[in-house]
């Protein structure tokens, strides 16, 4: 009852700020107690003469009903005095004005309106139907004295001020407009939004030659960015950039410079345009975006050196994955702009061999590097460039931001996967088993050279025995003859090894039969030994030993495997 005394209080008290919502708090109180709410009810009727109908968004009203809602729980399961409840409302209550019409009608100018008032909580509407009343809305604001004053403070209300830029842009009111356009407003990013609306609303109906004036006022009085803001969100083409042109004074370059997106459908020559400036601009990630969508069927593809700008320019782009999205999206705009390039030959086609390279990793589900794996075997540099972009590890730590790092891993995960992916061999295309040596052993040896200024010779020489533990050999005796020429010159400490393991990693998984024991790997034991017999004869005496290590292991796994099928079998 103490507590129910202190509610009628607080309700006489603030009676004046209480709206006319009667049965919302009768259904309330009326789920009380008789001997509670009695007294409740009977204070309130007394004073129904002072509590006025106010402002229809109900403000006060909702908290009041969050008071009365935690009071009735309160008495409901008596656990606890509702104190603090009441202070934090009658704080709440202070600081309202129920019949200010600037927050009567701030909640409209939200993209997902929500009506305060709880007998609307519910409340939704046709988006359709949203400018219409948000003009209905503004009708009493523009019909008073002050107009600035009240949009100076609706302004800081709403949610959204470019939405109440667009509705007051619909009205087209001149006074508006010279308001919104002079310096009447305080600056900052509700400001800005709100020009944006009011110009992207205008705009709609009043065409190029207001938009050019407008931007203009904008510029001259200093206003670069705003006027640059509310371009960027207007339809891009080829009648708002030639009004940007008109403008001039640096508005074309900040416009390319925070253009968000270009989601619109443009001409191939609005495209070409807009990448000629995005790349002016530094936003090689958004001309990538713009490329990606070039009709491929088009008589008129883009001209190749334009291509091959952006996507080396995308390599350097430190934000290109948060333009773009993640890196099934980024491969497949690359893959589409490499299919733009017809038959690049020469220095383009090191150019876009290096492309491939770097984006590998993102390519892999969208046609990979057709032209990347058939340059390998022919170009030792490149062979070279891989093996260094997998190894260097360092370049990873050392970049300044995370985009930086990400870039850099991006690029060693390339590097290694180009050589896991390959599986070819240089001299592929040689008349005779004798020229095929040649080129594989000149191709092996370049490979060293490069790797060995960069410091990555073991690694060279690493991932050039995985080249050539799959080499064909003219006799059939593995492994290949430039293979035995290195082992007995001794190129490399550790290239035995290196060409034992990476010929053990060639055979990959392997299945077999509960029954089979170690059948498969003494066939293999008994084809290496009698390689490392014919190579001791020809005086290959270091690739025999190699021959002879393999043929050891697999007699070893052999053996091995045999007792687990007699184990298998006799358990």
């Amino acid at each position: 009852m103490e507590v129910m005394a202190g509610v009628r209080d607080f309700i006489l008290t603030h009676a004046e700020e209480l709206p006319d919502r009667w049965a919302d708090i009768l259904k309330v109180v009326g789920r009380w107690p008789a001997e509670v709410g009695a007294p409740v009810l009977e204070a309130m009727l007394k004073r129904a003469s002072a509590i006025r109908s106010r402002d229809e968004a109900g403000l006060a009203w909702r908290a009041a009903r969050e008071l009365l809602v935690h009071v009735l729980l309160g008495v409901k399961y008596g656990k606890r005095q509702l104190t603090e409840e009441l202070a934090r409302a009658r704080q709440v209550y202070q600081s309202l004005e129920p019949e200010d019409p600037i927050r009567r009608v701030a909640w409209l100018f939200a993209y997902d309106p929500k009506s305060p008032d709880v007998a609307q909580l519910e409340w939704h509407e046709e988006a359709s139907q949203y400018s219409q009343l948000r003009r209905m809305a503004l009708q009493p604001l523009l019909g008073g004295r002050d107009v600035v004053g009240g949009l100076s403070r609706l302004l800081h209300e709403v949610p959204a001020p470019v939405l109440l830029g667009f509705a007051l842009g619909e009205i087209g009111d001149d006074a508006i407009e010279a308001g919104l356009l002079g310096l009447e407003l305080a600056a900052g990013e509700a400001r800005r939004d709100l020009v944006g609306g009011f110009i992207a609303a205008k705009n709609n109906v009043a065409g190029a030659s207001w938009l050019t004036q407008v931007l203009k006022t904008l510029v001259c009085s200093g206003r670069e960015d705003e006027a640059a803001w509310a371009a960027s969100h207007l339809i891009p083409g080829h009648v708002l950039w030639d009004v940007l042109d008109t403008v001039g004074d640096g508005l074309v370059e900040m416009y390319w410079c925070r253009l968000p997106h270009l989601y619109s459908d443009l001409t191939e020559d609005e495209r070409l345009r807009a990448i000629r400036h995005l790349v002016a601009a530094q936003r090689p990630a958004l001309a990538l975006e713009v490329l990606s969508k070039w009709n491929r069927k088009s008589d008129a593809l883009p001209p190749s050196p334009l291509v091959l700008d952006v996507l080396e320019r995308s390599m350097r782009s430190s934000d290109i994955l948060e333009v773009i999205g993640d890196g099934g999206s980024v491969g497949y705009r690359i893959s589409c702009a490499l299919a733009l390039l017809a038959q690049p030959e020469n220095e383009d086609l090191v150019r876009v061999i290096r492309v491939e390279a770097f984006f590998l990793p993102l390519l892999d589900h969208f046609g990979g590097a057709p032209r990347l794996f058939r340059a390998l075997g022919e170009t030792p540099a490149l062979f070279a460039e891989a093996v260094s972009m997998a190894y260097h590890y360092a370049d990873v730590e050392v970049e300044d931001n995370e985009q930086q790092r990400s870039l850099s891993r991006l690029r060693r995960q390339a590097g290694d996967l180009i050589l896991r992916k390959w599986q070819g061999i240089p001299g592929e295309t040689a008349t005779s088993p004798g020229d095929r040596d040649e080129l594989v052993e000149r191709w092996c040896r370049d490979v060293a050279a490069e790797l060995r200024v960069k410091e990555l010779q073991d690694m060279a020489w690493s991932e050039l025995a995985c080249v050539l533990a799959r080499g064909q050999s003219a006799d059939g005796i593995w492994p290949c003859g430039p293979a035995r020429r290195f082992l007995e010159e001794g190129v490399h400490p550790s290239f035995g090894r290196y060409l034992f393991r990476a010929k053990r990693e060639l055979r990959g998984a392997v299945r077999r039969s509960p029954l089979d024991g170690g059948t498969q790997e003494r066939d293999l034991a008994n084809g290496f030994r009698k390689d490392a017999d014919a190579l001791r004869e020809k005086g290959f005496s270091h690739a025999a030993a190699v021959a002879q290590a393999l043929a050891e292991r697999y007699e070893f796994e052999a053996e091995h495997e045999d007792s687990e099928t007699a184990e298998f079998l006799d358990p």
